[in-house]
């Protein structure tokens, strides 16, 4: 119902999504329902088709939404509040469920009546103006929207027009009515893109050079065809790899919001829409999945094991503590057998049990540091707590160790000497891993570590240095005869 309190300068209704919202609720929720519960939403897709209505509401009540974390136009909030300073009297008007409706219209105490769809009525066009005259009694009215579907109330709201965004029709439109509009928020093209850029997180592309890796270990003479389809491998890998961040970060929507760091991504903080991420995810895949069936069958098949245990990941494992840790740990294994794949090379398993055991450790830091890191109430999706990080930190040490000592009995094994010709030397290598690691432990257990070991460790300058004198031993190994 509308407040009874007198309102002299008039009436302003206000659309929800990508209006007072940066961003489009249902098609967040039906990308979260789709991905965590496909079957569920193409039940109640079936059970509600001949109702968008009711479809919506029974959407509404799986997917809820935190009013206090959802992205807000800065630009909508602070023009609706000089209104109502104003002695306006505010009406949200949307097509969204009255479920997201009501709780967003009482977190911002801003309006006096809330109009959304319910069981029996999708509020849009003509019908949202309907009950907007209704509640109103005819009285005229501004309207902010951004939509095609928001002309008809666009055209009735003599009192004012605001267009928030640059939706082509409705631009077109209130450029040619009397009396003009107000243009909040339009669309800057360049930024979309670079919103739709970061969100493929193409820096993370860094972690896919383990393809190259068996190649680097290995010091050999490779066709230059191979080390091609190694390149291709990589790209392909990339694309899809970018793929799978969007559809986990429409996963943990939630979660990201409540995230000091992670709300400020492109699709939590509503700069990259739900369903641009969608589509974009769809060409990754099958521009990724291109150049695999042309660089071979492995390549196909490893990005298929890479987007089946994503999946896993994504849908149930991540919030199953130790197996999530491992699921993490494959990921990195898997690049590494691709690469191992592809330069059609003999596996190790002291190779591959060294790699098992610095991933394993890489895991547990990534979790421990996002428990150090983040509050209880920022890890929606996480099934560890504070009291877990002194045990976290236990194992990740452990794993710490026993790479070092792996390594140890790797370079002593008969494997090392056909490639190396003075592999005494190797044994420098051991220490070297243990003192960086061990430091990387004691940077985290002091609050200075990140969510992405990765990332951590490509900005720190100390293990470039170690990197490069492993790289020494690894060319002094290969080079120098002993005497």
């Amino acid at each position: 119902m509308i407040d009874n309190k007198p309102f002299s300068a008039g009436n302003v209704v206000v659309d929800l999504d990508r209006s007072l919202l940066r961003v489009d609720l249902l098609h967040e929720a039906l990308a979260r329902l789709g991905i965590r519960s496909p079957l569920r939403l193409i039940s109640l897709a079936w059970k509600h088709r001949n109702s968008l209505a009711t479809f919506k509401t029974a959407v509404a009540e799986q997917v809820h939404f935190d009013p206090e974390t959802l992205p807000y136009d800065p630009q909508v909030i602070s023009y609706l509040q000089g209104k109502e300073a104003s002695g306006h009297r505010l009406i949200l008007a949307t097509a969204s469920p009255r479920e997201w409706a009501a709780p967003v219209a009482k977190h911002l105490g801003l309006f006096s009546a809330v109009l959304a769809t319910d069981t029996s009525v999708n509020l849009k066009r003509s019908r949202k103006l309907e009950a907007i005259r209704e509640v109103l009694e005819n009285a005229p009215f501004a309207y902010v929207g951004d939509s095609n579907d928001d002309i008809p109330i666009f055209e009735a709201a003599t009192e004012g027009r605001v267009l928030v965004g640059s939706s082509l029709r409705p631009l077109t439109l209130l450029r040619q009515v009397d009396g003009g509009f107000t243009h909040l928020s339009p669309a800057n093209s360049l930024a979309q893109v670079q919103s739709a850029i970061r969100a493929c997180r193409p820096i993370h592309w860094i972690k896919n050079l383990l393809i190259f890796l068996p190649a680097v270990t290995g010091w050999g003479i490779y066709d230059p065809a191979l080390l091609l389809r190694c390149f291709v491998a990589f790209l392909a890998f990339s694309l899809v790899a970018s793929a799978v961040y969007l559809i986990n970060d429409l996963a943990d929507l939630a979660a990201d919001r409540a995230h000091p760091d992670k709300r400020n991504r492109p699709i939590a903080f509503g700069s990259l829409q739900a369903s641009s991420a969608i589509i974009l995810a769809g060409s990754l895949v099958m521009v990724g999945f291109g150049l695999a069936i042309v660089t071979g069958p492995i390549v196909v098949v490893a990005l298929l094991v890479y987007l089946i245990l994503n999946a896993a990941y994504t849908i149930r494992l991540k919030e199953m503590p130790l197996t999530d840790i491992a699921l993490l740990c494959s990921f990195y294994l898997v690049r590494v057998l691709l690469g191992i794949a592809v330069l059609q090379l003999s596996p190790s398993i002291w190779f591959i049990a060294f790699l098992g055991c610095l991933f394993a450790e890489l895991a547990h830091w990534k979790r421990y540091a996002e428990v150090v890191n983040t509050s209880a109430s920022a890890s929606k999706r996480r099934s560890y707590t504070n009291q877990d990080a002194n045990v976290l930190l236990a194992f990740g040490v452990g794993f710490s160790f026993t790479a070092a000592l792996v390594l140890t009995l790797y370079l002593r094994s008969d494997e090392i000497s056909p490639v190396y010709h003075a592999p005494q030397l190797l044994a420098l290598l051991a220490p070297l891993l243990l003192l960086h690691n061990l430091g990387m432990w004691l940077e985290a257990s002091r609050g200075n570590g990140a969510s992405d070991p990765i990332m951590f460790i490509l900005k720190s300058g100390k293990f470039w240095f170690t990197a490069m004198a492993a790289l020494l031993v690894l060319a002094a190994a290969r080079i120098v005869t002993p005497f």
